[in-house]
């Protein structure tokens, strides 16, 4: 409603208004969520999220004169702040993911995707698979990062490798992007040629390529992707090399989503 009067009367909302407008109604959000599941009283999801947020429960504790302690909502780890509030919404799904209550999962995703939805203007994130994400990205962003999630669900070991990648990026840590991207590569094609070797062996490329048809060029340009990933991701930064940019990072991150899609592609089960 209001996001639609706001545009009937051309208002114009800034940044700030718009994330304050989130943070109630995420707030009013996890009040309902603490309820979700009756077979789980609310001190279980309370203690659930702190072991997300490696915090110790313990601490939040609040005594009674009578009955076991009762713990405060779920707004105060927010501590009112935008980025603690998405942690703990991200806390929150990991925990029901954890305990099989995928139901629970499917109406967070749900809700809160309605909830950016909602703002009066952009926020700078969206909600994805149980994270939230920047949104200053390219266009070409939902193909190549969000389908590529889905790519992976068969692979929750690099899924979880390129989840840390696109949140390390996010946050700043661009140093803390390639390796993540590297051992995602290295773990998808481990799984799909049956080999255990190192990606940067040439064993496990010419298995690679013996189960991929291909061309000769994208040959070509995997072995040098492969040897970049390699000398920037597996090892760490080359010191005879220049540094890596956010623009050369942000590059590799797409160029490995791509890459994992069209080898999962490309070699059957």
């Amino acid at each position: 409603m209001l996001k639609k009067f706001y545009e009937t009367f051309n208002i114009k909302s800034s940044e700030d208004q718009g994330r304050a407008e989130f943070l109630n109604r995420l707030f009013f959000f996890l009040d309902e969520a603490s309820s979700f599941n009756d077979r789980y009283i609310y001190s279980n999801i309370f203690k659930g999220v702190c072991f997300e947020l490696g915090l110790n429960p313990a601490t939040f504790e609040q005594p009674q004169l009578t009955g076991p302690a009762r713990y405060p909502d779920l707004q105060t780890l927010a501590k009112g702040d935008f980025h603690e509030a998405m942690k703990v919404t991200c806390a929150l799904y990991h925990y029901f993911k954890r305990i099989g209550e995928s139901v629970n999962c499917y109406e967070i995703d749900v809700a809160i995707s309605h909830i950016i939805g909602l703002s009066t203007t952009d926020i700078g994130v969206r909600w994805v698979d149980g994270f939230f994400y920047p949104n200053n990205i390219p266009e070409i962003d939902y193909a190549v990062v969000d389908e590529t999630l889905s790519w992976l669900s068969d692979f929750p070991a690099a899924k979880k490798d390129m989840q840390n990648a696109f949140s390390n990026f996010s946050s700043g840590k661009t140093e803390q992007v390639l390796s993540p991207c590297y051992m995602a590569l290295e773990n998808v094609i481990h799984m799909k040629t049956g080999l255990k070797s190192p990606l940067h062996e040439n064993k496990l490329q010419e298995a690679l390529f013996k189960n991929m048809l291909v061309s000769d060029s994208w040959r070509q340009f995997l072995v040098k992707f492969v040897q970049y990933a390699n000398d920037f991701g597996r090892h760490g930064r080359n010191p005879d090399r220049h540094s890596v940019d956010n623009a050369e990072v942000e590059s590799f991150l797409y160029l490995s989503c791509i890459m994992l899609r069209m080898i999962i592609r490309k070699i059957p089960n």
